[in-house]
Parts: C-alpha cells; sequence; structure tokens
C-alpha cells in the first residue's frame, strides 16, 4: 500500500503513520510513505494526504491528473469546510479533515472512507481537465500580489501598477473572496506559498 503524506510538521507526520500502520497493518496491508505529489508519486498511490493552507483547496495540482480510484485527504488547520465550494475536479472527492480532530475521529473517517473507496473504486472515472472549477488570479491580481508579498504599500502599488487606490484594494478582496481567506494573515501566507511554487508573476512587466 503506498500512501503519500504531503506534511511538513514532523510530530503530525509521525502520529499520522503511526495511526495509519495501526488501521490497515490490522488489515493485511503493508503501508509504504512518500512525501512529494508528484506524477511518479501519484500514480501508484493508495491513499493521498495533503495538507492544505487557506485557499490552496482552490488550486489546481497538475500531478493529482494521474491519480488512479485513491482515497484523498486535506488536513485544514481549523473547521474551515473548503468541501461547501466548488473543487478542482480531479480533487472533487477529495475529504476535509480538521487537524483538531480528536485520532479517533480521523481514525473512524479513514476507515470508513477506505471502505467506500474498495466499493466504489470500479465507478471511478480518470479525473478530466474539462469545466474544472479549480480558481485562479487575473493577470492584475497576480501583479498586485506579487507587489504585496514584496512588501509594497497600497500607494506604492497604485503607483507602480498605474492604479488608484481603490482598485488595489478591489483587487486584494476580491482575491480574499475567491479563494476564502479570512484576513490579512491568511491572504499572505497563501501568497508566499504560491510565491514558492512559481504561480505568481513576480516582475510586473511579465
Amino acid at each position: 500500500m503506498h500512501i503519500i503524506i504531503n506534511e511538513n510538521d514532523a510530530l503530525f507526520y509521525s502520529g499520522l503513520t503511526h495511526l495509519l500502520n495501526d488501521i490497515f497493518c490490522h488489515q493485511g496491508y503493508t503501508p509504504c510513505y512518500s512525501r512529494e505529489i508528484n506524477k511518479s508519486t501519484v500514480e501508484t498511490a493508495d491513499i493521498i494526504i495533503q495538507s492544505l493552507r487557506p485557499g490552496e483547496a482552490f488550486l489546481c495540482y497538475p500531478a493529482l491528473y494521474y491519480r488512479k480510484p485513491s482515497l484523498m485527504i486535506g488536513l485544514v488547520d481549523d473547521n474551515d469546510r473548503a468541501d461547501h465550494y466548488p473543487l478542482p475536479l480531479c480533487a472533487n472527492d477529495r475529504i476535509i479533515i480538521s487537524r483538531k480532530a480528536g485520532t479517533e475521529n480521523i481514525r473512524r473517517t479513514l476507515k470508513q472512507a477506505w471502505v467506500k473507496l474498495q466499493t466504489d473504486a470500479e465507478k471511478a472515472r480518470k479525473p478530466h481537465c474539462y469545466g474544472c472549477k479549480h480558481r485562479t488570479m487575473t493577470s492584475q491580481q497576480k501583479r498586485v500580489a506579487a507587489s504585496f508579498i514584496e512588501g509594497c504599500s497600497v500607494r506604492h502599488i497604485a503607483g507602480k501598477l498605474a492604479l488608484n487606490s481603490k482598485s488595489v484594494f478591489a483587487h486584494k478582496h476580491s482575491l480574499m473572496r475567491k479563494f476564502q481567506l479570512k484576513n490579512d494573515h491568511q491572504l499572505m501566507m497563501f501568497l508566499q506559498i504560491q510565491r514558492v511554487k512559481q504561480s505568481i508573476i513576480k516582475h510586473v512587466g511579465e
């Protein structure tokens, strides 16, 4: 059994592996683990557990296109239910679990979801991208976002992009609504993650 746990918190990762071993070793499986989500790991994964920070549930992850029928779990820090909103087609069966959920609740959810997957596996369809509801930033939103994470003020961004301050605020709040971000802290965390993933235009001239 191949399990991906895309999680940076070493303690939480260790706890998950112990819990998964306890669940599946008793069923005759021998779990082996990966950390990275990419084409080669996703193709063979039976379970994909992904740490999701605010806004990430709505993004496209191209590697997930190569999923076989598998159990997909999204870990969130609070009780925000991103699964109430349209998700990317390759992850629209993702089950959201709060990190604050108790061990027994997580165990029960995983066991029930695994049983359901075995029942529904033959009915599962290969993921496709047509009509996908994943969310993206507009070119202008990317430029505004790139300036925010460089530490620019609204006034400076307005001057640099030849906008007025109200337009900059409008782009910011539109971005927050689109990705269900509650406050400036979540916005900056989301933008920093996207910067690392090279999904934000860093230079205004691009």
